[in-house]
């Protein structure tokens, strides 16, 4: 077996000095004014000679264990394990996280721990320096009180989903400009009567994308073009979209040409539902997406949505966690992701009436 090299050896090949070696594997080359030429030649050597420094060794050194925690809910792990829900997020961004060298920590927050306010335990351990939370947890309000409770105790936190409170950096889809944006999508292929889904508890990003589509269609169309919605079913059941699609069938004799829902999840479960009922996707109805649910492309009609581009959102995580580990921590404003249109079979165009 080939001897490790040590941070001594590492130095000579190298031509900078142990302590320099130590500063840079560590991290701290920028805290030490060390430019980053050396920092890369120093970590490219490191790499090419298997190179790797004790982490518990490092960690009672600076107080720094070097990894990352990622929290899921518990309710999206069963989801996970069910292989439905929008679960891209975690898987992802620790492959993103992995392929840059970080080790990670997954753990899920069950809706209990989230209520009671109940400290996840990578932030009670000590065990990560930084934390990247996936999602809101339960009901919103708990949820805020939550990511607010960490974030005064922790302040290198990232979320990847909306969050109330402007303290806490989070990267997410803009979701003003996706609800605009499959508004003018839907109008240029000539529709003018249109419908929006959702689950019954619409939480805040959901809203907001119904709420920009609403506006929008009414600047387009002078207010005259209707809108008609429902909300209903359990955001967490995989049926919610055939639920409120079903009460938007029944509550309206009228169909409109084209409808919206608040996410992809919901998409599914509707298309479904018109399907069963003998309602021909696209042809008698146009539908739309918003997210990054992947199997609203295998949809039986492949759905047309607005999604954030995973490797720019994965990007965008990276350099704002980056940004966390400077000491002091930096504030870190919120990044709002524009969503692409990812057009499928779900939406046609029409004449206009």
């Amino acid at each position: 077996m080939q001897k490790m090299i040590t941070m001594k050896e590492l130095g000579k090949l190298a031509g900078v000095s142990q302590s320099a070696v130590s500063m840079i594997v560590n991290g701290r080359a920028k805290e030490f004014n060390i430019s980053e030429e050396t920092a890369r030649k120093v970590l490219e050597i490191a790499k090419q000679n298997g190179f790797r420094p004790n982490a518990m060794a490092r960690s009672m050194r600076t107080g720094h264990t070097g990894i990352v925690g990622i929290l899921v809910s518990e309710e999206s792990m069963r989801q996970m394990a069910a292989n439905y829900g929008n679960n891209g997020n975690a898987m992802q961004l620790q492959a993103g996280f992995l392929l840059n060298g970080c080790r990670v920590m997954l753990e899920s927050v069950s809706k209990d721990a989230c209520e009671k306010q109940i400290m996840p335990e990578l932030l009670t351990s000590g065990l990560a320096d930084s934390i990247i939370v996936c999602e809101n947890f339960t009901d919103e309000e708990a949820s805020h009180r939550y990511l607010e409770k960490i974030h005064a105790n922790f302040s290198r936190l990232l979320v990847v989903d909306d969050v109330s409170n402007d303290q806490i950096p989070s990267v997410t889809i803009d979701d003003v400009q996706a609800g605009r944006d499959a508004a003018d999508y839907l109008w240029n292929l000539g529709h003018r009567k249109f419908g929006v889904l959702c689950s019954e508890d619409v939480r805040i990003a959901l809203g907001t994308r119904l709420t920009a589509f609403q506006k929008r269609v009414a600047e387009l169309s002078g207010g005259n073009s209707p809108v008609f919605s429902a909300f209903a079913g359990d955001k967490w059941q995989i049926n919610c979209g055939s639920v409120a699609a079903a009460k938007l069938l029944a509550e309206h004799s009228s169909l409109p040409t084209a409808i919206l829902a608040a996410n992809d999840f919901f998409a599914y479960g509707a298309e479904l539902e018109f399907l069963k009922r003998g309602i021909s996707i696209p042809d008698d109805l146009s539908l739309v997406g918003i997210g990054e649910w992947p199997v609203a492309a295998s949809a039986p009609v492949p759905i047309t949505t607005f999604s954030m581009n995973m490797k720019e959102k994965i990007d965008t995580v990276l350099a704002l966690w980056k940004k966390l580990q400077e000491r002091p921590v930096p504030a870190v404003n919120d990044c709002r992701v524009k969503g692409h249109l990812i057009e499928r079979k779900s939406t046609r165009r029409i004449e206009n009436a």
